[in-house]
């Protein structure tokens, strides 16, 4: 869609220079065409949630080299629990294997338990040992990003979820 008047007049004036170029087109309506645009829209949903997931995963990558091996290619809702709430390494240790086991067992509804827990605490300790001593690291700023894409990822998720449990929904 233009705005400039003038190149709006020469894009309608197009059709007369090159009327082979015309092609018929179709708009849908009634429920075809609410069914295209929520099509369109899931479409779109979960091409952004899979951007903020591969975000998250290259942040881990180089945050904490050994978490990404923890919850998995699928960067779930537990994974995504965790990193919202305690990016920072040091927070994940300070909660330790039980409480962090809670969070897991809240998240997946109990299939992520304690030995999850253990990896993902085995992951934070290799990421402290590993940049803790770092001058000029500071693991508050570096862990304010994941939690804001893990958060970005779950509303994707979940704007995803709720669009195709309810295909009209966005249309009211």
């Amino acid at each position: 869609m233009k705005n400039d008047r003038i190149e709006a007049k020469l894009l309608a004036r197009l059709p007369l220079l090159h009327p082979a170029g015309l092609r018929e087109a179709e708009v849908p309506s009634g429920a075809r065409g609410t069914l295209r645009t929520v099509v369109a829209r899931r479409r779109h949903l979960a091409g952004e949630c899979s951007r903020h997931r591969q975000r998250v995963r290259s942040m881990l990558q180089l945050a904490m080299p050994e978490m990404p091996e923890a919850p998995g290619e699928e960067l779930g809702k537990g994974a995504l629990a965790v990193l919202s709430r305690y990016g920072d390494p040091r927070h994940m240790l300070r909660l330790g294997r039980a409480r962090l086991a809670q969070v897991l067992i809240k998240a997946t509804r109990g299939a992520w338990r304690e030995r999850k827990a253990e990896q993902i605490l085995f992951a934070a300790r290799a990421a402290v040992e590993l940049w803790g001593d770092l001058e000029g690291c500071d693991f508050t700023e570096v862990a304010e990003d994941p939690p804001r894409s893990a958060s970005s990822a779950r509303s994707s998720r979940s704007s995803g979820s709720s669009t195709q449990e309810r295909p009209g929904s966005s249309m009211r």
